[in-house]
């Protein structure tokens, strides 16, 4: 710029000495020397022919400069000459962004826990549905925000329910809910959001107002229990439904799954304590994770006046960090379902023999349900169900 104003200076003398010199070459020959008051208007008038040219040049170099940056954002130009005479000063006005509000509720959907889109379900299968979400808003989720139905195929599960864990700003939850598939072929959806404490709705999107799902296909396979032993829950152990918090299990897996829950047969168990049993045993393991699980649904049988279901429970040998629950569950016609009774199991040299009275089921079709949970942590928690069958 500096350069530019000497370039412009050097011309201005220039000029005013051209014009001196014309001016001269013009005067009356009868007069060659001008007095001193013409020499003083021919200076003047130099000077103002000079003083417009610079700053019609200045000002069309400046804007030529500013028109060349225009496309770069956020310019801020000042010119100003060397010349006390002319001033010219151009300002581009700075642009600012204005930052968007985080919401105080809203939810970001990380990935499926158990239960992926297009996961294959039987008929009234019963299974558990975990998202892993993270709370994007600037509020706190407590414990009693609830998981709420909103639309599609609820899967008999209730309309809502709380959360039971409190997820500040930032952090990550896995969520979870209890479904049964439906008992019709076909693609279910089910869809549902978080509701605060004060009743506010709130889900995915720049609106927080767009649901999560669980999506599934459902296909109908007939399971009986083999007619020649259809109180023997350990010999139709392929009979029944297995499923784990990650999705279906084989009903014959060939070692322990501490991960995705796994369920076989054995004749020859090693139960806690070395004991060695040579009766039908069913081993489980449920799978990883806060709401680990496995569980078997049988097929539907007509409870009698006096029917008990026992069998043993307790931690294969060597299995030194097994904590787990046991449930004893079933779903009756309108596929609701119930808990007949729970019982805890550690590691601890010993076993239990359980004895669930059904005669207050005399005359009513269920399908019982095998079932058991991590307390936490899945490490080690293979277990056994030994001689379970229907006494009667």
């Amino acid at each position: 710029m500096k350069r530019l104003y000497r370039n412009y200076i050097k011309k201005i003398v220039l000029l005013g000495g051209i014009i001196i010199l014309l001016a001269g070459c013009n005067l009356p020959s009868t007069n060659p020397e001008p007095q001193a008051g013409e020499m003083s208007l021919i200076m003047t008038a130099a000077a103002e022919t000079a003083s417009a040219q610079l700053t019609e040049v200045s000002v069309s170099g400046l804007v030529q400069e500013l028109t060349n940056q225009a496309a770069t954002p956020y310019v801020l130009v000042t010119a100003t000459p060397q010349s006390s005479s002319v001033l010219a000063t151009a300002t581009i006005i700075t642009e600012y962004t204005t930052a968007t509000a985080v919401p105080c509720y809203k939810v970001k959907f990380v990935k499926d826990v158990t239960i992926p889109d297009g996961t294959e379900m039987e008929a009234s299968e019963a299974f558990t549905k975990t998202w892993q979400l993270q709370n994007v808003g600037s509020c706190t989720w407590q414990s009693n925000t609830q998981l709420v139905f909103m639309s599609g195929n609820a899967m008999n599960s209730l309309i809502s329910t709380n959360i039971g864990q409190t997820v500040a700003p930032g952090q990550v939850a896995d969520i979870s809910i209890e479904l049964n598939a439906p008992d019709s072929e076909g693609t279910f959806t089910g869809n549902y959001q978080l509701r605060s404490p004060d009743g506010i709705r709130f889900g995915l999107g720049n609106n927080a107002d767009v649901s999560f799902w669980v999506k599934i296909e459902v296909i109908n396979v007939n399971y009986e229990m083999d007619a020649s032993h259809p109180l023997d829950f350990d010999y139709n152990i392929c009979a029944a439904k297995w499923t784990s918090g990650s999705g279906k299990v084989s009903c014959s897996s060939s070692s322990v799954n501490y991960n995705s829950g796994s369920a076989r047969k054995s004749s020859s168990p090693k139960l806690e304590g070395g004991y060695l049993d040579d009766e039908g045993t069913i081993i489980v393991s449920p799978s990883s994770g806060s709401s680990g699980m496995i569980m078997g649904q049988y097929p539907e049988i007509e409870i009698e006046s006096g029917d008990h279901f026992k069998a043993m429970i307790g931690c294969m040998n060597d299995r030194d960090d097994c904590d787990v629950l046991f449930k004893l569950q079933y779903l009756d016609t309108s596929d609701t379902l119930h808990t007949l009774d729970s019982w805890s199991e550690t590691y601890d040299g010993s076993f239990s023999h359980v004895d669930v009275d059904l005669s207050t089921l005399d005359g009513k079709k269920i399908r019982l349900i095998l079932k058991v949970e991590n307390n936490g942590d899945s490490k080690e928690d293979e277990v056994f169900w030994l001689s379970a069958e229907i006494d009667r």
